[in-house]
C-alpha cells in the first residue's frame, strides 16, 4: 500500500500555513491541482521586478523581468502575459519567458516614478487572475540626460565617395544638447574629424567590389558642462559591385518610443550597379496602412504620429522590384516596433 503526501504551503501576511492531502489506496501517482478563485493564495510579495537601471535627470534605461518566487506549471497554471505600465500609463506586453522588457526615455523628470507589471495566470479548473507588482525609482540625485544619436550613410563602389554623418535629433533630446566633434576610420586610417556643422566625413573607395571594410566612428557632444562620446561601427561594410543591390532605411531616432504629436523620420537609400537591369521602389507601412513611398533615392520621409492607440505598432518597410517594363516581380520586407505611450 502506497501513500502519497502534498504539502502546498501558502504565504499569508507573512504566516506559513500548511494543507496536507493523503491519497486513498491505489497503483497509480494521485495528482493535485487547483481549482476556483485562487488568487487569494498568491500575495503580491511573491513576485518581484527585477532587473538593471541607469538614470539621469532627463534619462532612464532600464531592464526589468519579474521574478516568481513559485513554480506556476506545478500547480497545473499558465502565465499567459505580463503587461508593463511605466508612471501608468500602458508600455509593452510580453507573452514569453522570461518577460522581459527594456525601456528607454528621454524626458524622465526629475522625482519619483512608477513600475508596473500585470501578470494574468490561468488554469483548467481556475478563474484566471491578475498578480500586480510594482517598482518605485526617484531620480532625484541623477545627472546624466539624454542625447538621441543617429548616424547615416551610404552604399559607394571603386571610384565613388563614401560618407557618413554624425546626428543627433534634437527635438528627441535634452534641452541644450549639442555637437562638439565627430570623427570617423576606414580600416583604422583617419577619415579626418569635423567640429563644425555639417558633421559629415568622406572617403574615396579604392578598394575592390565584394571585400569587407572596418568603419568607426565616435561622436562628442555635451550638455551644459558635461561632455559625452558615442561611438559606432560597421564592422564588415562591403564594398558593392556592377551586379550589386544594396539597400537600407535609416531612422532618424535610436528610440522606438513615440508620443502622438511628434514625427517618425527616416531615409531611404540605395545602390544599384551598373549591370542591374531591374528598378526598385521603398514603402513604409504603419500597422499596414501606407504612410510613404518612393521609386527615387535618397528618399527622406517625416510622418506625424496621430491618433495612434497606446502600445506597440507595427512598422513594414518593403522594397519592391520591377522589371524593365515597370511590372512588379517581387517584394521583400522586415518589420519593426514603435511604442505609443501618449
Amino acid at each position: 500500500m502506497k501513500k502519497n503526501i502534498f504539502y502546498l504551503f501558502i504565504v499569508l501576511i507573512g504566516t506559513f500555513f500548511s494543507l496536507v492531502f493523503i491519497s486513498c489506496d491505489d497503483d497509480h501517482e494521485d495528482e493535485f491541482e487547483l481549482s476556483g478563485n485562487v488568487s487569494k493564495y498568491f500575495p503580491s510579495y511573491c513576485v518581484n521586478l527585477t532587473g538593471t537601471f541607469n538614470w539621469g535627470g532627463k534619462y532612464f534605461h532600464m531592464v526589468v523581468e519579474p521574478r516568481f518566487y513559485f513554480d506556476a506549471s506545478e500547480w497545473g497554471l499558465t502565465i499567459d502575459k505580463v503587461e508593463y505600465y511605466i508612471d501608468d500609463v500602458y508600455y509593452k506586453t510580453e507573452t514569453k519567458s522570461p518577460y522581459q522588457i527594456e525601456y528607454e526615455s528621454r524626458d524622465w523628470y526629475v522625482g519619483a516614478h512608477s513600475v508596473k507589471a500585470d501578470i494574468t495566470i490561468s488554469g483548467p479548473k481556475i478563474e484566471t487572475f491578475v498578480l500586480q507588482c510594482t517598482k518605485s525609482l526617484d531620480n532625484s540625485s541623477s545627472q546624466e540626460k539624454a542625447a538621441d544619436i543617429w548616424f547615416d550613410y551610404n552604399y559607394a563602389t571603386n571610384g565613388e565617395e563614401f560618407f557618413i554623418s554624425g546626428n543627433i535629433n534634437l527635438s528627441r533630446s535634452a534641452s541644450g544638447t549639442a555637437i562638439k566633434s565627430f570623427s570617423c576610420e576606414w580600416d583604422g586610417v583617419s577619415m579626418g574629424q569635423k567640429t563644425t556643422s555639417p558633421f559629415r566625413l568622406t572617403h574615396m573607395v579604392t578598394d575592390k567590389p565584394e571585400t569587407k571594410h572596418d568603419i568607426s566612428a565616435s561622436l562628442t557632444y555635451t550638455q551644459g558642462k558635461t561632455t559625452f562620446n558615442h561611438g559606432f561601427s560597421m564592422p564588415n561594410y562591403e564594398i558593392p559591385g556592377s551586379n550589386s543591390v544594396k539597400q537600407t532605411f535609416i531612422v532618424k531616432s535610436s528610440y522606438s518610443d513615440y508620443e502622438n504629436g511628434e514625427y517618425f523620420q527616416g531615409i531611404a537609400r540605395q545602390f544599384l550597379g551598373k549591370d542591374v537591369k531591374s528598378s526598385y521602389g521603398f514603402e513604409l507601412f504603419l500597422d499596414d496602412i501606407l504612410i510613404g513611398s518612393s521609386k527615387t533615392f535618397p528618399y527622406e520621409l517625416s510622418y506625424k504620429l496621430e491618433n495612434l492607440s497606446l502600445g506597440e505598432h507595427t512598422l513594414k518597410k518593403q522594397w519592391v522590384r520591377y522589371d524593365e517594363n515597370g511590372n512588379k516581380t517581387s517584394s521583400y520586407s522586415t518589420d519593426d516596433v514603435i511604442t505609443i505611450t501618449k
